[in-house]
């Protein structure tokens, strides 16, 4: 049996909590197994307008204007039943016809044999117009960038055009020069003859880079394919500098996912060429391809033992045209990984470098698991 001091005790402590639950500056709302309001605070009232005594006797679907499918509303409700509460978002209407968003924190009670629900309702109406105002500031900056994207492909698409023009006329008026002047004897004369030669074929692998890189992407559709397929057919491809240079590979099983075929055919057979291609004299290639699956991304590397890259370089190989080295000591033109770097952004992902001079380098880029094979 309670004594006094006891039952003095509960009554303070129950009147302690109720000055909680009636102060709390949050919304809380406790209601029936039918939806009707039990009990509420002064803020509950007040974020929706309705007097204390219209708010007692008002149903909570007089409030709740969501729409939520049947589906959802039973997932909601499993999730009460089988964890005792649950998080959501709904739409509530005040007495004025004002639509608010509110974060519902729903948990189940139980008292003297029946069931009651006790909700919280945090109002994030303000937070939602400032994310739908971000969301299409972001909109119009990406249809502006694409704009931007477009308008530049396009200049580096006429740009292509149009300077192979004057180069073939170069080439031509050199050749008949070259024809009425032919001296085997003046090397002075050959010697200009092969720099002009060297640097007309020069502008025009720049230019024909220029105007295939305008067009990646272009006709390029996504589909399902198999990238240990993808890394066979580019040892084939390379199958004769993979044999020169007695190149050793390490491989893991690689998944099938969405992606342009030709693109990341194109993104490996690059990487695997600088691998074998950045070496070390005497030196042979260790060339090793591994993935890791992320929860939003297919993460690939593709890792050598060649001569690495500084720390002060590593930022702008990706920058179409940078070489790092002299040509004679390696051949090419500085547009592969501009290359790799536009196939990869196309596939919502990215590319980067870690390198240590004279020890290595370990190309990574993803792969978004967001893409979609186009019907």
């Amino acid at each position: 049996m309670e004594n006094q001091g006891d039952i003095r005790l509960i009554l303070e402590q129950k009147e302690h909590y109720l000055n909680i639950f009636r102060s709390a500056h949050i919304p809380i709302v406790v209601t029936d197994e039918k939806g009707y309001v039990v009990d509420f605070n002064k803020a509950a009232n007040e974020q929706t307008g309705y007097t204390a005594e219209e708010y007692a006797k008002i149903n909570m679907s007089q409030i709740d204007v969501t729409r939520n499918t049947k589906e959802e509303i039973a997932k909601i409700v499993k999730q009460i039943h089988d964890n005792g509460f649950a998080v959501f978002e709904a739409l509530h209407r005040t007495k004025t016809g004002k639509v608010l968003n509110i974060i519902v924190n729903s948990s189940l009670l139980e008292v003297g044999g029946k069931k009651y629900n006790l909700a919280i309702f945090n109002d994030i109406t303000s937070n939602k117009k400032t994310e739908h105002r971000l969301l299409e500031e972001l909109t119009v900056k990406n249809e502006k960038l694409e704009e931007l994207n477009t308008e530049l492909n396009h200049f580096a698409y006429i740009a292509a055009h149009n300077l192979n023009e004057p180069l073939r006329t170069i080439d031509n008026f050199v050749g008949i020069i070259k024809e009425e002047y032919h001296n085997t004897k003046d090397e002075s004369i050959n010697h200009y003859f092969s720099v002009i030669h060297k640097a007309t074929h020069r502008m025009r692998i720049m230019i024909d880079s220029l105007l295939a890189y305008s067009k990646i992407g272009k006709y390029e559709d996504f589909e399902q394919s198999n990238l240990n397929q993808i890394i066979s057919s580019v040892e084939e491809d390379l199958s004769k500098i993979i044999e020169e240079n007695q190149v050793s590979f390490k491989k893991s099983v690689l998944p099938q996912i969405i992606c342009s075929h030709l693109g990341i055919s194109q993104v490996f057979q690059n990487l695997i060429s600088n691998s074998i291609k950045f070496q070390a004299p005497n030196s042979k290639p260790i060339i090793e391809i591994s993935c890791q699956e992320n929860p939003t991304n297919w993460q690939f590397c593709v890792s050598d033992n060649g001569i690495g890259i500084i720390q002060e370089k590593q930022k702008i190989i990706f920058q179409m045209f940078t070489k790092l080295h002299k040509s004679t000591k390696f051949e090419g033109h500085g547009i592969g990984l501009a290359f790799c770097k536009k196939i990869i952004e196309l596939h919502k992902g990215n590319v980067w470098i870690k390198s240590t001079p004279d020890v290595g380098s370990q190309f990574y880029f993803t792969i978004s698991k967001d893409l979609k094979v186009k019907n």
